[in-house]
């Protein structure tokens, strides 16, 4: 088993739903961009942990999201997280974790979101 893990810093952002304008769908910006900041702190703990891109296998996450006020859904946190850590290529699809425990908090004085990745065999 390995384990990776990371500190996003600053409020963390639920997944908006996906809008559809002209007909075109698109993701939200604020989405967008949490997940991308999301995919940048798993790539530097990726190089850390010599974690390899697009594993393979099975994965256990832990996600504990630090909020600054009790707004959004347990779900929608999960799901901004799982997305970024896709684009980063921590594993080549998130339909491999088949284990997933988040946990909501507030703290407004120092928001963030912890995560935890255990591969399994």
């Amino acid at each position: 088993m390995r384990t990776l893990q990371f500190v996003v810093p600053g409020a963390p952002v639920p997944c908006q739903r996906v809008r559809v304008a002209k007909k075109r769908a698109f993701t939200p910006k604020k989405t967008d961009s949490y997940e991308d900041l999301v995919a940048w702190h798993a790539i530097k703990a990726m190089a850390v942990a010599r974690w390899p891109r697009g594993t393979e296998g099975r994965f256990d996450v832990a996600l504990d999201v630090y909020r600054v006020r009790d707004a959004g859904d347990v779900d929608n946190f999960s799901k901004s997280a799982l997305d970024g850590m896709t684009r980063a290529q921590v594993w080549r699809d998130d339909r491999y974790v088949i284990d997933l425990h988040t946990r909501l908090f507030l703290e407004p004085e120092r928001p963030r979101l912890e995560v935890t990745v255990v591969s399994r065999p």
